[in-house]
């Protein structure tokens, strides 16, 4: 599922053909789970939404909550078996105590808070409001809305019809809405505006979010 790019979700279907290729021709299948991982999309992994199960996963900011700087991978046996013949398997920053410690214990309230199961649940409330706003202040100007727990993404384009991206509106957006007190972010190209709120937000919190980008749209709809 990629972030950064635009909050790219591939069906199901996908990913299981993603694995039958890559056990037919024995490739090691890596989820890049830096972003996805523990909560965000409404699970764990997403390889609990997916199905798929991975050769391995990376893990990073979602350990922690970005309290510090940590990263983890998860191997099979049979990749663990094949770095055993090193030496050594580090990094400057390996095993730091103080991140362990955050990072324990941001994942055991994550578990026991069922912050995974709000995600999933605040997350379709946001994006049917996302929906709703976009088309009653930008119906021309919407392209694809995308989204999984809380990781949603938003299109503005030129027109519906030739979906060309419209950067301008894109940095419009975003500035006016950081004025109006609403923090989002942008994929890398511009081409999407990115919603990730945090995964103990509440009904509350969401209809807050959800006034203060109607205000945003309201100032930048065509008249």
């Amino acid at each position: 599922m990629i972030g950064s790019g635009g909050i790219i979700i591939p069906s199901q279907k996908y990913l299981q053909r993603v694995r039958e290729l890559c056990d037919r021709y024995k490739i090691f299948l890596v989820f890049d789970e830096v972003l996805t991982g523990f909560g965000r999309i409404g699970a764990l992994t997403s390889s609990e939404v997916s199905g798929v199960d991975p050769d391995a996963i990376s893990f990073a900011k979602g350990m922690s909550g970005g309290y510090t700087a940590i990263g983890a991978a998860v191997l099979t046996e049979e990749l663990s078996a094949g770095i055993k013949k090193y030496e050594d398997v580090s990094a400057s920053f390996a095993w730091t105590p103080l991140s362990c410690c955050i990072a324990k214990t941001n994942i055991e309230l994550i578990i026991k808070d069922k912050l995974a199961a709000n995600a999933a649940k605040q997350g379709a409330t946001l994006l049917h409001h996302i929906y709703r706003l976009f088309q009653q202040y930008l119906p021309e100007q919407t392209g694809d809305i995308r989204g999984i727990g809380l990781m949603i993404g938003i299109e503005l384009v030129v027109d519906i019809h030739s979906k060309i991206p419209d950067k301008k509106l894109m940095q419009r957006f975003i500035i006016i809405a950081l004025r109006q007190g609403l923090m989002v972010c942008a994929s890398w190209d511009f081409q999407c505006i990115i919603v990730m709120p945090p995964l103990n937000i509440t009904p509350i919190e969401i209809e807050e979010g959800v006034r203060r980008m109607e205000s945003t749209l309201q100032l930048i709809a065509p008249r």
